[in-house]
């Protein structure tokens, strides 16, 4: 006898691995050893098998035939696994399980081509409150207990009811159909009043298999509950709330911010660990100008404590190093040397807390400072990531050490009450720009940790400041989350670059170099945007045939579609979990009809989900 082993058409798959477990009835040998034969069809075909045995004795010869779909729209193309062969039919003899796979290939598909562009969305307010943030969590949605859309139901339907007792069963509650899940036999339907109290009736209803409310859900971005983070515009403008949901940071994490000294008695700046003053050369890094304490609180003021501000790192260290005095002013030497301690390379001078991170809001315009560039260099080479401000002087050359090619350089935008943040007027620009964070302008600036001084005392409070040095610590801060997640120091930079939010000019370009910093991305290691041809359900889809191009490609292509009529869909999945959530990127097509041989195009623009 002879056994057909089919796929279902109806599946609609291209690439389907099918382990068919072929079980036939028959005797073990003598000696008790039985084989078994697994086949799997990649394609649409099916395969016939002779003889029929449960198990196959060794030295069995078993006959396997690839035959092609009546339609006449496949074609068999070879086997592989433990077989490889280009013949229709083949003899294999059993010595032991046999994995054999059948490839048919579709003639005279459809064809795909593209181009995709991403569009962000733009906070356009200062005052953000609650859960008003620029976009939604990638983490996750959940649903609050208890709340539901008070005049809406969900009606579960029976199997092939008609669309007239689907109208039937609308008016017998006095509402409307407002949309219908036909995958699942659920109808969307409008009802008058408190949808609780008409659940029993509708339950009653001939041709109604259940019915419950229609929840509400809402995003889950993880947002701090500091009194003064709705007046940090900066965070969200970077994706920091989606961020957050991801990781908060690391106790592990040491950034050393080499500055004017941090003050660690500002009561919302914690985990300052010891570092040390090349000014005045000593173990006291104390912050008497008030630079460093605002970039200080920037990375990492204590976070979700009910107190002033929030920090870009809820967990990490911050390594104080004074190399510019109370003047603001530091030199070659007291950098240089900062540099070298901060990463643990002084000879001289024990480094016990050794930074992954350098934040440098520092710059200067020398024609050539050998020394501080190979203080930089020594301290990439050890693996420590540097980070600079690109400075303040609106010109088309960064300052040193941003313009070090060791170093990531960060200029600034400014605040937009509507669209893109334009580059802040004062921020310098070029083709070694890395990236640019907020630095504030445009009537805003970045608000974090400051204190006031009369003569010995002082007063600890909140405060704006503007400045590349207010954008650098954005970009460290983020570091310092995407390492935490597990992001290795060799892949941070190019990391930054792909994910940026485009800025400008398409691509690169000397005003905002690679783009915005994007936290979400960044953490989440965002590589690639999937192209799909299918029909989507629910939150997932069913794949007729799929392509993933990288960020930066604007265009795609995919051969040989399977006829039928399908949905292009364009999906940036964030979480990388198969899930359409909210926070991912995304567009659709409308239904399009791909018959034999026809050339399909479409233009698809990915927005926030």
């Amino acid at each position: 006898m002879i056994s057909k082993l089919s796929f279902c058409r109806g599946a609609l798959l291209l690439v389907l691995s099918l382990v068919l477990f072929l079980f036939i009835q028959g005797c073990d040998s003598l000696t008790g050893d039985s084989y078994k034969v697994f086949v799997e069809i990649e394609g649409e075909g099916l395969v016939e098998i002779s003889p029929e045995t449960s198990t196959y004795p060794p030295g069995t010869e078993v006959i396997l035939k690839a035959v092609t779909p009546p339609d006449g729209e496949w074609d068999f193309s070879h086997w592989s696994g433990d077989v490889s062969s280009k013949e229709e039919e083949i003899t294999i003899i059993i010595e032991k399980d046999i994995l054999v796979v059948a490839h048919f290939n579709i003639i005279n598909g459809a064809s795909l081509e593209g181009s995709i562009s991403i569009q962000h969305s733009w906070a356009n307010s200062p005052n953000f409150s609650g859960k008003q943030n620029t976009a939604s969590s990638s983490e996750k949605i959940s649903v609050s207990e208890g709340e539901y859309k008070r005049n809406e139901l969900i009606v579960q339907m029976m199997p092939f009811s008609a669309a007239e007792e689907k109208v039937n069963v609308a008016k017998a509650l006095g509402g409307a159909i407002k949309g219908e899940i036909k995958e699942l036999q659920r109808l969307l339907i409008s009802v008058p009043g408190d949808a609780l109290e008409v659940m029993g009736k509708a339950e009653k209803l001939p041709g109604v298999m259940s019915v419950q409310p229609n929840y509400i859900y809402q995003t889950q971005d993880k947002i701090p509950n500091d009194p003064f983070f709705s007046y940090q515009w900066h965070y969200p403008l970077v994706r920091l709330p989606q961020a957050w949901a991801k990781t908060s940071g690391s106790g592990s994490i040491n950034i050393a911010v080499l500055d004017t000294g941090v003050d660690g008695n500002h009561p919302d700046l914690v985990n300052i660990v010891q570092g040390y003053n090349f000014i005045d050369d000593n173990e006291d890094p104390m912050d008497f100008h008030g630079h460093g304490t605002h970039v200080t609180g920037t990375i990492r003021a204590a976070t979700d404590n009910e107190r002033g501000v929030s920090g870009v790192m809820w967990q990490g260290n911050i390594v104080p190093v004074k190399v510019l005095g109370d003047n603001g002013y530091g030199t070659t030497y007291s950098v240089a040397r900062g540099i070298l301690y901060a990463a643990d390379l002084l000879e001289t001078l024990k480094n016990h807390n050794p930074a992954q991170v350098i934040n440098m809001s520092l710059g200067g315009d020398p024609p050539n400072d050998d020394t501080l560039e190979k203080a930089v260099k020594k301290a990439r080479e050890n693996g420590t990531i540097l980070v600079a401000s690109a400075g303040n002087s609106n010109k088309s050359q960064l300052g040193y050490p941003a313009a070090l090619e060791d170093v990531i350089s960060v200029g600034a935008v400014a605040y937009s009450s509507s669209g893109p943040p334009p580059r802040a007027s004062y921020s310098n620009y070029g083709e070694d720009l890395d990236i640019v964070a907020p630095g504030g302008g445009n009537g805003s600036g970045v608000l974090s940790t400051c204190f006031t001084r009369n003569g010995d005392n002082k007063t600890y409070e909140y405060g704006y400041m503007i400045g590349t040095s207010m954008a650098a610590p954005h970009v460290s801060g983020v570091i310092g989350l995407m390492l935490a997640l597990g992001s290795s120091e060799g892949e941070i930079r190019e990391t930054l670059h792909k994910t940026a939010m485009d800025l400008g000019e398409e691509g690169f370009d000397p005003e905002f170099g690679h783009g915005l910093v994007n936290a979400n991305w960044a953490v989440n290691r965002v590589e690639s945007v999937k192209i799909i041809v299918g029909k989507k359900q629910g939150n997932t889809f069913n794949y007729i045939a799929e392509t993933i191009v990288s960020l930066e490609d604007k265009y795609f292509a995919i051969p040989e579609i399977v006829p039928g009529e399908y949905r292009v869909f364009a999906w940036i999945d964030i979480g990388n979990n198969g899930t359409l959530e909210p926070g991912d990127y995304f567009a659709q097509s409308e239904l399009i009809h791909f018959g034999p041989g026809l050339e399909v195009s479409v233009d698809l623009i990915l927005q926030e989900f």
